[in-house]
């Protein structure tokens, strides 16, 4: 690419090969020749920004940064580096889709060498072979462990798995935060970048759905558990102002293991309380996210806001005949 181009291209985060750029004789030096190179061109960097690397603290810094890059941050470069993935005849005919989520990924933007971090989602439906599940983990471990790009990283996980597991049907979506956008440039420390790659059957609306469904099942739970924490913490802080709650209902509670000030508290026989107030407002706000997806005909969320709905009607319904 000629300078202009480069120029033009400017901050813009383009990835224009979807295999990782090496030269033919990317391997000729030895790993420990590598070394050797790097931490001299480390050595002139810090130099020449005007460090002092008689210093304690920095006399080791080129050595160091060489081999974190060789070994570490950089060694996916290498094949030789690239995991074993062993498959295995699915004899048990599973036949609906896997999903390894929540993987998390640290690799480096290529066009800053600033780190990327973020979380890879993973799937695929056997076609007779199935995968051990750490190797998923490994191979994205892999093809991060290299400058990167993420539309290009994303890529790689699904191309090596297609074809180790010889199906198309394999998923990925990647969300990670850049710091070459978040540290530098504009500085943006809330946006991240959402990549995906479908194969087979994903490519497929429902299928497709379905995976991103499971891959929000997190906020699910967390969801429906913030719920109940919220009943409880505020029932807590009911008893404290001098009401006895229904909190202590629950098995792990016993009033009569409470201190005497609780033993003393006058029982308020409120039809409605501060925590039922708000589980009721939570059941109206989840239902008009149901009632919602009949006129806009998207029913993604559809099942996480039934989900939410049931649960906290479970709360309320349980919190109005603690009190009737």
């Amino acid at each position: 690419m000629k300078n202009d181009q480069i120029e033009e291209m400017g901050e813009d985060h383009i990835g224009t090969s979807a295999t990782t750029p090496l030269r033919a004789d990317a391997f000729d030096l030895t790993d420990a020749e590598k070394i050797e190179k790097i931490q001299e061109s480390v050595r002139d960097i810090l130099t020449t920004l005007g460090m002092d690397l008689t210093d304690d603290s920095l006399q080791g810094t080129p050595r160091r940064v060489a081999k974190s890059f060789v070994n570490e941050l950089f060694s996916g470069l290498n094949p030789a580096n690239k995991p074993k993935l062993s498959t295995f005849d699915n004899t048990y005919k599973y036949g609906e889709m896997l999903v390894e989520k929540n993987i998390i990924v640290y690799s480096t933007c290529e066009h800053h060498l600033l780190p990327i971090v973020g979380r890879a989602h993973v799937a695929y439906i056997s076609k007779g072979r199935v995968i051990g599940l750490s190797k998923m983990n490994r191979i994205v471990d892999f093809f991060a462990k290299r400058p990167q790009v993420q539309e290009r990283l994303t890529m790689q996980i699904v191309q090596s798995l297609q074809k180790a597991l010889g199906t198309e049907d394999v998923a990925c979506v990647i969300d990670a935060k850049h710091l070459c956008v978040n540290s530098r440039g504009v500085r943006d420390i809330e946006s991240s970048t959402v990549t995906s790659e479908f194969g087979g059957k994903f490519k497929d609306k429902d299928v497709r759905r379905e995976f991103i469904d499971y891959i929000k099942l997190f906020f699910t739970f967390f969801s429906v558990a913030m719920g109940f924490s919220l009943h409880n913490s505020v029932a807590v802080i009911e008893g404290h102002m001098g009401k006895r709650s229904d909190f202590v209902r629950t098995p792990k509670f016993n009033i009569n293991n409470l201190t005497d000030s609780w033993k003393g508290n006058k029982y308020i026989a409120k039809k409605l309380s501060v925590n039922m107030i708000l589980e009721f407002g939570l059941m109206i706000y989840f239902l008009f996210g149901m009632y919602s997806a009949i006129p806009l005909n998207d029913f993604g969320l559809f099942p996480f806001h039934l989900m939410l709905f049931l649960g906290f009607g479970f709360v309320f319904f349980n919190s109005l005949t603690a009190r009737a």
